[in-house]
């Protein structure tokens, strides 16, 4: 697997990724998956229509004009570390959608608003802290206002270490669900769904079928991928 990452922070993903997942079928479907994720999560889970959201480590802020589709009426900033990938994501001028340059680490000091939403999608397994990122992401969030995470398997993290599809260094703290609903609740979030998906790095037919069939059997170990759902309740 190629190294997208950026030099001078781990984790951050460079001007290459934003130009391979346009022709990339694994990385094209982990985006568009990760994106139907976190729309159907905020269909289900959000009492009310957004009126603003924030996702942090945006990238090329694809997720972002995607959602706007469907939220028309709401207003989305993304916060990505990347300069190249913030100039890729505002080259569209879509006026429901600004990237803004920064870490994700330091979002307080970035914006004064909140938001509805917070989406974090890949994001949490490469975060110093994640107990003082969670407790940042709760003091961002509006009252009722929800969480949408995702972070890999951290079993399927390793295998893929060992195969050579990821470098070692890209990751810190690769959390598994049971981790993940412990920075939640110790953040007064109250966890609204925990859950694995992703059967397939490329999708299949039938994909959210077979994944619930899977999960109903307690075969959720074949998923690649894991989701957390949190609100804000005062």
């Amino acid at each position: 697997m190629k190294d997208y990452t950026h030099g001078e922070k781990s984790g951050v993903l460079d001007i290459g990724y934003a130009r391979e997942r346009q022709t990339n079928r694994a990385l094209k479907y982990r985006l568009w998956r990760r994106t139907n994720e976190v729309r159907k999560a905020i269909n289900k889970y959000l009492d009310y229509k957004p009126r603003n959201i924030i996702d942090l480590g945006t990238a090329d802020g694809e997720m972002l004009y995607d959602l706007s589709t469907s939220f028309p009426d709401a207003k989305f900033l993304g916060v990505e570390y990347s300069r190249d990938l913030v100039e890729i994501a505002n080259q569209k001028n879509l006026p429901s959608v600004k990237v803004i340059e920064g870490d994700v680490n330091e979002v307080h000091k970035l914006v004064e608003t909140n938001y509805d939403v917070v989406i974090a999608t890949a994001v949490i397994e490469h975060v110093d802290k994640p107990e003082v990122f969670m407790k940042r992401v709760y003091n961002l969030l509006n009252t009722n206002g929800i969480l949408i995470l995702t972070a890999p398997d951290p079993i399927w993290e390793h295998i893929a270490t060992l195969v050579g599809h990821l470098e070692d260094e890209q990751h810190n703290e690769v959390p598994n669900l049971k981790r993940l609903k412990q920075l939640s609740e110790t953040s007064n979030l109250k966890v609204e769904l925990l859950q694995k998906f992703m059967i397939s790095p490329i999708g299949i037919v039938f994909e959210d079928q077979i994944e619930n069939i899977l999960r109903s059997f307690g075969l959720s170990f074949m998923l690649a991928n894991q989701l957390l759902v949190s609100r804000k309740i005062n």
